[in-house]
């Protein structure tokens, strides 16, 4: 029997370009905004060099230390405004798939918040999201070194509502990417965990 890692799920107040995580997954919505374009600005000064993706591909980056994480993926999506809550969701869940392909030794991934800076409703946002990285890592590999997802948001008080509402969905934050129960610990093999049985 097989003993699966739960996946952590947080939300921390942070500024994305030095937080500390082994892969960074953005939107590129054919265009930078917000964070991807911090980001992008980090990884190349003058913009002449750095390719970006079209839409449904994805492009990874060593930072070499210019940022927190050791990669940066930018997933390729939409123009922003066709960029809804379904298409947040699909996004999130391309990158857990892309990272955990891409990087199997990738243990803690961090995201930041779509939505809010175009008129999205930022809790609305924040679920399409989260439900993506459950969608993610349902359809990853068992023996995927993912253990700890973190959602990064610069502004405090939104960090909050989102902690609030992460709470709210995911009382411990913790839960087995197999039967999605949510234990801090849970034997998989034949689907045994405090949910099921």
């Amino acid at each position: 029997m097989n003993i699966l890692r739960a996946v952590k799920v947080s939300v921390v107040h942070a500024n994305i370009i030095d937080f500390r995580a082994d892969a960074l997954i953005l939107k590129f919505a054919q265009s930078l905004y917000g964070s991807d374009s911090a980001i992008y600005e980090r990884l190349d000064p003058k913009q002449r060099a750095v390719s970006m993706p079209e839409i449904g591909q994805y492009i990874s980056h060593k930072t070499q230390g210019i940022l927190g994480a050791d990669f940066v993926f930018f997933i390729g999506v939409a123009p922003l405004y066709t960029f809804g809550y379904s298409e947040i969701r699909e996004f999130a869940a391309r990158g857990i798939e892309v990272v955990s392909k891409v990087l199997p030794d990738a243990s803690y991934l961090a995201l930041t918040i779509h939505g809010p800076g175009y008129g999205l409703d930022e809790i609305e946002a924040f679920e399409s999201a989260l439900a993506g990285v459950v969608d993610g890592l349902s359809n990853v590999s068992l023996d995927s070194n993912i253990s700890n997802v973190t959602f990064v948001e610069r502004n405090e008080g939104r960090a909050r509502r989102l902690a609030a509402a992460l709470k709210r969905l995911l009382p411990k934050s913790s839960f087995c990417w197999l039967c999605f129960s949510i234990e801090t610990a849970c034997i998989c093999c034949n689907a045994i965990c405090d949910r099921n049985g």
